[in-house]
C-alpha cells in the first residue's frame, strides 16, 4: 500500500510527498494555491541494487536525496521569511464535502491569515519578463481568468509595461496561458485576419506553452448571436476561420461556444489547444465523455476536418 508522507513543516505552504511502494520511491509536491494542486515530480525509483550496475542505483538515489535535501532549504529560507497579516472576521465556510455536521458545529467568524509574499497575497506564475524582439516587457499579474469550463486551467490576466531606464513605458492588459499543448501556426493564421487574439509572445519551456496573447472585451457566442441583426455577418466569419485553417492542413478541434467569443470589432475563436496538422494531432486522452462530439471523437482519436464541419453545422444551423 503506497503512502504518502510529508517531510517538510507544517508551517511551509508547499510540501513534498514522498510515496514509498517495496523498494521503491516516488517524490510528488503539493501546494495551495488559488485551488489545491498535487503533482508528480519523479517515477517510482528503484532503491535496490541495479542487476548489473551496482554504482547506478546508487548514485540515482544519492542524487535524488541530495536535490531535496536542497529543495526543503530553500523553501525554509523562502516561507520562513514571510510576514503574516491578520484580516478581518469571516464567516466559517461549509464543512468539507463528504463531511456530516454536527448541530453543535459553530459557524461564527473565526480570524484569517494571509501571507505576503514577493509576489503579493496571491500566487502567480513566476514568468515576469518577457522580450519582444528588442524591446523588454515586466509581466504583473492580476488575476486568474476563469470560466465554467476554464476553472481549471492557468489562465491569467497581465499588465505588459514596456521595460525602458526612465520606466515611463506604457502598460497594457494582456491574457497569459500555460499549457501542455498548443498549436501557435493556428492561432497566428487566424490572428492574421481579425480572427483571433493578436498574439504577442509565444515560448515552448520544457513542456509547457508560454502564451501571451491580447486582451480581449466580449462574450461567449450564443444563439442569439448567431440569428439576431449581425447574424449572418458573425456566421460568416466563424465559416471564413475554419475553412482558413482547413486550406492550411490544420483542424481546430474544439470549435464550441466556450471559444467563440463575439467582441464589438466581429467574431474570434480563442483557444488553439487542440489546434494541429490534419491527420496528426489527436483529442485529449481525457476528452470529456459528457458533451456532445461528432461521431468518431474519442480519445487519443485523430482530430479529422469533417468533425470541424460537423460542430459548425451545429452552431450555425447550415453547412460549411
Amino acid at each position: 500500500m503506497t503512502q504518502y508522507q510529508p517531510i517538510v513543516d507544517a508551517s511551509c505552504c508547499p510540501v513534498f510527498l514522498l510515496a514509498i511502494l517495496g523498494p521503491r520511491l516516488l517524490v510528488a509536491g503539493a501546494v495551495f494555491a488559488n485551488e489545491f494542486i498535487a503533482q508528480e515530480l519523479t517515477d517510482y525509483l528503484n532503491l535496490g541494487c541495479h542487476p548489473t550496475d551496482y554504482d547506478k542505483g546508487l548514485r540515482r538515489t544519492a542524487q535524488l536525496l541530495v536535490t531535496l535535501r536542497e529543495c526543503i532549504q530553500d523553501l525554509h529560507s523562502f516561507y520562513g521569511d514571510l510576514k503574516f497579516i491578520q484580516r478581518g472576521p469571516i464567516v466559517d465556510p461549509a464543512p468539507a464535502r463528504g463531511l456530516r455536521a454536527s448541530r453543535s458545529q459553530s459557524t461564527g467568524p473565526v480570524s484569517q491569515f494571509t501571507a505576503e509574499t514577493p509576489l503579493g497575497r496571491r500566487v502567480f506564475p513566476h514568468f515576469k519578463k518577457i522580450r519582444i524582439g528588442d524591446t523588454k516587457y515586466s509581466l504583473t499579474y492580476e488575476s486568474p481568468l476563469a470560466g465554467e469550463e476554464k476553472a481549471t486551467r492557468a489562465l491569467f490576466t497581465a499588465y505588459r509595461e514596456q521595460l525602458s531606464e526612465n520606466l515611463t513605458g506604457a502598460k497594457d492588459l494582456v491574457v497569459v496561458k500555460f499549457t501542455q499543448r498548443y498549436c501557435k501556426e493556428a492561432h497566428e493564421l487566424l490572428a492574421g485576419i481579425s480572427l483571433a487574439p493578436k498574439l504577442l509572445y509565444y515560448e515552448y519551456v520544457t513542456g509547457i506553452h508560454f502564451v501571451v496573447m491580447e486582451h480581449l472585451v466580449g462574450t461567449e457566442v450564443t444563439d442569439d448571436h448567431l440569428v439576431g441583426e449581425n447574424g449572418a455577418k458573425h456566421i460568416e466569419s466563424l465559416r471564413r476561420a475554419v475553412k482558413t485553417l482547413h486550406d492550411e492542413k490544420l483542424v481546430f478541434g474544439d470549435l464550441r461556444r466556450p471559444n467563440i467569443l463575439i467582441t464589438k470589432d466581429g467574431l474570434r475563436l480563442v483557444d488553439f489547444d487542440w489546434s494541429g496538422k490534419q491527420g496528426i494531432v489527436r483529442y485529449p486522452i481525457d476528452i470529456s465523455s459528457v458533451i456532445r462530439w461528432p461521431k468518431g471523437v474519442k480519445g487519443e482519436a485523430k482530430i479529422e476536418v469533417e468533425h470541424d464541419r460537423e460542430l459548425f453545422s451545429w452552431l450555425a444551423r447550415t453547412e460549411l
